[in-house]
């Protein structure tokens, strides 16, 4: 059993182990960037600790969510008996271990890192305990105790509750991170999220630790800066009252200096470093992110990313003019943007996105129109970001295990498409001409569902083709400098590929030439097609006709 995984271990990306949290401090960890060092401790753990607490379950039967005040007391009584089990002794012995590893003079972060963070859309962040500027295994020991038992604060049982989660499954890992005492700290935005820019960066800060930059509580400088080259466009300084210092025994509110009040916290090198420290984690994600970081004698450190997924809506007609060229009854475009964002959902859990927080489409006078900076944040980000082939060859593991699902998602797709015919076969089949109301609208509900169904992976097949063409083109720009000969070759190689696009373009040629050939039916559906163009009413749209 793996009480505890150090960041740099493999085992430590993994989120049914280490949460979200503790993931992806590893991950980030192991990519290079300039982490706070530390340890998780497990899922695993925490299952050993819980298996002490023999009440527990009955006590989850009993949980009432429909009254706020009685689920309160019930999480009050809960944790309460938690605090009377002790945390396993093999476990207290591997976490002493781990922080024989660090100077005893050291201060550390204690923080809960669920292991249900980052699934189907699910935001726990400020729902478990975190805990800042512990010292002495006895205090770590403790507090890790104490994120454990912090599962059970009623506003994080409802929540799982509303999410669909079950109380019996949730487990909870807790991070251990060395402590970083900053002189200054903040946070930045890949995206600039006051007018979603998506190439500028926006960056936060103050003196002190991050803390009253996050909780919006302080007056903050802030700063704007190009994505591309890195220079700052604009700035706002404020005047700054307060900071938060650590101090022995937790954190203390301070005011700042009148000299420095007024005065930028950062330098100019210092906000070229933080912007590019945040698209170098955008770039790593392949998605954009929200960074925490800090300063410390001069270094700068990366806390937390986490994906932005939040973004004020453009709305153009540039992609759904060939989706929906014409306009839809909002009856009809009910069903059909229920059954997208379905798909949407399901395709971005399986692709292992993070998932979308607003609207694909919308309905403007009756015209549906796309939102180009969903389009962006999602299929505009390349996942190859490699300059040499021993770089690729170790990021292949990450790409293998990344685009997994692509291998069985054709063959899945095909069998669901023979069982979506038969069943529209079967559908069409049925004389509905005696059907009462009820029984009508229970027919196209019908419809709808099975319709719903069987869209829901198309849009990860999409998505995913773009994807593996950009990184295709990737590795043939590592052979060959000349893009004009990059794109010759790309375009050879997808040109000969089997895809559903290329079957039905072949299948419509071959239909074409065989009108061809037959005059007699080459004249028909001319004129069939001559007086659709005139009922249309594309005659007076288009005079040149």
């Amino acid at each position: 059993m793996n009480d505890i995984l150090f960041f740099d271990e493999v085992l430590a990306k993994e989120i049914r182990l280490t949460g979200g949290k503790g993931s992806n401090l590893s991950k980030m960890t192991q990519a290079g960037f300039p982490v706070p060092f530390g340890f998780i401790v497990t899922a695993e753990a925490y299952q050993a600790f819980i298996s002490g607490a023999k009440f527990l379950a009955a006590l989850l039967k009993k949980l009432d969510y429909n009254r706020p005040d009685v689920l309160e007391k019930q999480a009050i009584q809960i944790r309460q008996k938690l605090k009377t089990v002790k945390l396993p002794d093999s476990v207290v012995k591997s976490i002493k271990k781990g922080l024989k590893k660090f100077p005893k003079e050291m201060y550390f972060s204690v923080r809960s890192s669920s292991t249900m963070e980052d699934l189907s859309g699910a935001a726990f962040a400020g729902q478990h305990d975190t805990f800042l500027n512990c010292h002495g295994a006895d205090e770590i020991v403790e507090k890790i105790r104490d994120c454990f038992i912090s599962l059970w604060h009623d506003r994080a049982i409802l929540y799982r509750h509303q999410q669909g989660f079950s109380q019996d499954e949730v487990t909870m890992a807790v991070v251990v991170q060395q402590m970083v005492h900053a002189e200054k700290a903040g946070v930045g935005f890949s995206i600039n999220p006051i007018n979603s820019n998506v190439r500028e960066i926006m960056i936060n800060a103050n003196y002190g630790l991050g803390e009253s930059v996050v909780s919006g509580e302080a007056e903050v400088d802030q700063f704007i800066v190009s994505k591309k080259d890195l220079k700052t466009q604009s700035s706002s300084i404020a005047h700054k009252k307060i900071c938060i210092l650590p101090t022995p025994t937790g954190t203390i509110e301070q005011k700042i200096k009148p000299a420095l009040a007024d005065k930028s916290c950062l330098t100019v090198k210092e906000v070229e470093q933080i912007a590019k420290l945040n698209r170098d984690v955008e770039k790593y994600y392949g998605f954009p992110q929200d960074i925490e970081w800090a300063i410390e004698k001069k270094k700068l450190f990366l806390l937390q990313a986490r994906p932005i997924t939040t973004i004020a809506p453009h709305w153009t007609r540039d992609e759904s003019a060939e989706r929906y060229p014409n306009v839809l009854t909002p009856f009809t475009w009910d069903y059909v943007e229920r059954a997208f964002h379905v798909s949407l959902k399901h395709s971005f859990e399986l692709m292992g996105l993070p998932p979308f927080n607003g609207k694909w489409f919308a309905m403007f006078d009756n015209y549906i129109y796309g939102n180009q900076n969903a389009v962006w944040l999602y299929m505009e980000q390349s996942p190859f970001h490699v300059k040499s082939f021993e770089n690729l060859i170790n990021q292949l593991p990450q790409l293998q295990k990344r685009f997994d699902y692509a291998i069985t998602l054709p063959k899945q797709w095909m069998r669901h498409l023979d069982n979506y015919l038969q069943q529209i076969g079967a559908l069409m089949a049925e004389d509905i001409s005696h059907y009462s109301l009820s029984e009508t609208w229970d027919y196209a509900q019908r419809i709808v569902t099975l319709g719903t169904e069987y869209f829901k992976p198309n849009i990860a097949i999409s998505i995913t083709q773009a994807l593996l063409y950009k990184i295709l083109k990737g590795v043939l720009g590592l052979l060959i400098k000349d893009s004009d000969q990059v794109n010759r070759l790309f375009d050879a190689l997808i040109s000969t590929s089997e895809t559903r696009t290329a079957q039905v373009n072949n299948e419509l040629y071959g239909l074409a030439q065989m009108i061809l050939k037959d005059k007699e039916l080459h004249q028909k559906i001319t004129s069939m097609s001559s007086k659709a163009f005139l009922s249309r009413g594309y005659l007076k749209k288009y005079p040149e006709f």
